[in-house]
């Protein structure tokens, strides 16, 4: 590639062109925006961001002064949407021609690598963040195998952002034996130094956001436990639902915080239903999205994650980050997030009485959240700093440009 003049000792030169393709915005700043693209762009990388139009999008081209490109893309099936933005990422490509395109989320991942294939961009990467077909039956999972199997196979390599999510794909093989690697304990880039709870300005938010909010105080008796993520079906909002009306009942004085919207794409009566009876409960806090969630982490007591499928969930690892204990499922994703014992319990999926036992072995001993948190703290900061990460990121790209001898 003419952008690229030379290679000493493995390191990377100035101007290889990345792009990351994302379906929607908010994956960008999730994942890439916490100093992610910074730290690519000091290893020599041109860094390119696409996703469909929105604001996270404009926002990583204004603060993290990288090219960006709107491209509508949809999370659900839409043929004619899907044409327009297969062709759209092809175009794109011939005209910009990256060294590297790193693949994101679901549909991205699927028009991204048939695009970057067509458009012959030399390593094209798939960032697995998450298996959608796991809870899936019948033809749906057929198809939706074959999708995962075309991405992966229309990629140069596949990284998966966790141990047990790479277990599962070689179990469904859906990923090639020559392919599939984990960047070191799992690509779960946690800022420790972001969610410190002994940071000052972190309590003094919270200590703000608990008298607006109208939530007790500790020193008043009161217990809460929390919730943090999108609210749907999959997140496991049913059983959170039915753990809270057992809660609700065994402790008079406690209040169930939710920080995340809810979806709106996937939705069906059970979960109106749910949505309907949280807001009429005046023990239940909905604050929706919001762009700090670490100040809500110290309003917790335990935070309580019944997810049934995940890649490497964030919200466990935040909320350990804080020293708050954490109650997850065995789901995939999951397992990797929470050290059952050790940072907090995991519970069978979907098991709603096992659930509610593990919460409430942890709001009866304050002792053991204390220890389970603190072990938690020590875990985030010893496996998932992001530098290190990143550097094992950069090196993958290093080594699959020179495999190419580029």
């Amino acid at each position: 590639m003419k952008r690229i003049e030379e290679e000493k000792l493995g390191e990377i030169n100035i101007n290889i062109r990345l792009v990351y393709v994302t379906t929607v915005p908010d994956t960008i700043r999730a994942f890439l925006m916490g100093g992610h693209i910074d730290f690519m762009k000091s290893a020599g990388f041109e860094v390119i961001c696409v996703s469909s139009p929105g604001k996270a999008l404009d926002e990583a081209g204004r603060y993290n002064e990288v090219g960006v490109h709107g491209i509508k893309m949809t999370r659900g099936i839409t043929p004619v949407s899907d044409l327009r933005g297969l062709v759209s990422l092809y175009f794109l490509f011939r005209r910009i021609k990256p060294e590297v395109v790193n693949l994101s989320t679901p549909k991205a991942s699927l028009l991204g690598s048939v695009a970057a294939w067509a458009a012959r961009v030399p390593v094209r990467i798939y960032m697995n963040r998450g298996t959608v077909f796991v809870n899936d039956r019948g033809v749906k999972r057929l198809v939706l195998k074959w999708v995962e199997r075309l991405t992966s196979r229309l990629c140069h390599q596949t990284i998966f952002v966790s141990n047990s999510q790479m277990e599962f794909a070689r179990r469904e093989k859906t990923v090639s034996k020559k392919k599939g690697i984990v960047l070191r304990s799992g690509a779960c880039e946690l800022n420790a130094a972001r969610f410190d709870p002994e940071r000052g300005d972190i309590k003094e938010k919270a200590a703000v956001l608990r008298e607006g909010l109208g939530l007790p105080g500790r020193e008043k008796g009161a217990l809460t436990v929390g919730y943090v993520g999108r609210l749907e079906r999959d997140k496991g909002i049913i059983e959170l639902s039915a753990a809270w009306g057992v809660l609700r009942e065994k402790y008079p004085n406690i209040y169930l915080l939710l920080v995340g919207p809810w979806d709106t794409e996937r939705v069906d009566n059970a979960v109106l239903e749910i949505k309907g009876r949280f807001e009429r409960d005046g023990r239940v806090v909905p604050v929706g999205y919001v762009e700090d969630v670490a100040p809500y982490y110290l309003l917790m007591d335990v935070l309580i994650f019944p997810s049934h499928r995940e890649g490497f969930p964030y919200a466990p690892m935040e909320a350990a980050a804080m020293r708050l204990p954490v109650v997850a499922t065995d789901a995939i994703g999951c397992v990797d997030a929470v050290v059952s014992g050790e940072t907090g319990f995991l519970v069978p999926r979907g098991d709603v009485g096992s659930l509610c036992d593990a919460v409430a072995r942890l709001l009866d001993d304050p002792s053991l959240r204390r220890r389970l948190g603190g072990a938690g703290r020590e875990r985030c900061v010893r496996d998932f700093s992001p530098e290190p990460i990143r550097e094992a990121l950069a090196d993958e790209y290093k080594r699959l440009l020179k495999e190419r001898s580029l």
